[in-house]
């Protein structure tokens, strides 16, 4: 008797930890929503600790599984292919960041926005018009302050969709999982190309 009593004990003990543990999972595209291959992805605990790395396949998609529950986690996804700083930016990028900035065309989404911001100030303004057109010009070859590339939550919004220029809630990439969390999903903003 006393043995089936450890028996079923330990099979509840297993079945408790087994239901604490979930998965975090998503996919990153282009602002066109093509899929984005071949990124690298990681996985920190609450104190910046690598936990674990994927690679989004062919869909962009990307997997962490049989995490505990209770727990902050961050998904980072980093740029482990080289991209041209000057690849998808022209003159009409200039275009249409001088537009948005004069008022004449809102912004048609925060990532747009956020494309245009070169310099990284948090704000669209003539100084990324500026850089853009060095960069153009071949006068740089970079935006000193920024990647080539940016991965922003596809949450993303403006904190007033009224005023761009109020500034943009970048979403969260960090979460307290409680249970399976699929679509935790990212865009890849090329910057300087606001007409992807």
């Amino acid at each position: 008797m006393k043995n089936v009593i450890t028996l079923v004990v330990l099979c509840l003990c297993s079945a408790t930890v087994y239901a604490q543990t979930a998965t975090i999972s998503g996919q990153i595209t282009r602002l066109n929503d093509s899929p984005v291959s071949g990124i690298l992805v990681h996985l920190l605990n609450w104190n910046e600790g690598l936990i674990a790395a994927d690679t989004t396949d062919t869909q962009g998609a990307y997997a962490f599984s049989d995490l505990t529950t209770g727990q902050e986690y961050t998904v980072v996804p980093q740029d482990n292919q080289e991209v041209s700083y000057l690849q998808g930016v022209s003159t009409l990028d200039v275009v249409i960041a001088a537009r948005i900035i004069l008022g004449i065309q809102p912004p048609e989404t925060p990532f747009v926005y956020a494309a245009g911001d070169v310099n990284n100030s948090g704000s669209l303004t003539t100084l990324d018009l500026v850089l853009m057109r060095r960069l153009i010009l071949g006068i740089d070859n970079s935006f000193q302050n920024s990647p080539s590339v940016r991965y922003l939550r596809t949450n993303a919004s403006f904190i007033n969709p009224d005023s761009p220029f109020s500034g943009i809630n970048y979403g969260n990439s960090t979460l307290l999982l409680d249970t399976d969390t699929p679509a935790f999903d990212f865009y890849q903003i090329k910057m300087g190309n606001l007409n992807p």
